[in-house]
This record gives C-alpha cells, structure tokens and sequence, in this order.
C-alpha cells in the first residue's frame, strides 16, 4: 500500500521549481559506488538506491542543506546508517528461518 503522505510529496516535488530530483541526480552515482563498496551484489545496491531515492524524495535529508560543504559527510553517515539497518533485518530474517532468535 501506497502511503498518502508520500504521494502528496512527490506530486509537490514535481511543480517545484528546482525538485530534489535533481539533486538525487547530483549525488547519485557517488552513492552508487559507495553501495557498491559494501554490497558486492548488484541487486542490494540497486534495492539500497531506491531506499536511498524515496527517502531523499520524502525529505528524510532535510535537517542538512544540500548547498553546504558538510552534505556529503552527512549523507554518507546516512547511507551507513542505511546499510548496518539492511544487515541487521537481514540477520534478523536469516535467524527467523533458521528458526533462532537473533543476538542484539
């Protein structure tokens, strides 16, 4: 199911003047070899960027401005923090079917 709230989002991003699109674009491949740094399989990276892409359209990035010197220090402490979430729900999934509880 569709969330509301993001629908309405991107259909604002759309008749902005410069949309976040835009940006996503500026950094998209710098995210992409960063991904492909900690992911060796093309589908988690690909399944990571569009994490990537619906939070950065949803505003999930607002608190830090694109335009200042300190945006990619924090978008990279994002996707980092996007990658230890996949490994942890992954391990999670992975210890559900093995039929274990996970260790925290």
């Amino acid at each position: 199911m569709i969330d509301p709230a993001l629908v309405d989002r991107l259909s604002q991003i759309v008749t902005q003047k410069n949309p976040p699109h835009q940006e996503v674009e500026r950094y998209f491949h710098a995210v992409r070899r960063y991904l492909r740094g900690m992911f060796h399989e093309e589908d988690i990276v690909d399944e990571m960027l569009q994490e990537f892409s619906i939070r950065f359209a949803r505003g999930d990035f607002h608190r830090q401005s694109t335009r200042s010197g300190q945006f990619r220090f924090y978008l990279k402490t994002c996707l980092r923090n996007m990658v230890h979430d996949y490994w942890r729900t992954r391990r999670k999934n992975d210890a559900r079917r093995a039929g274990m509880t996970p260790e925290e």
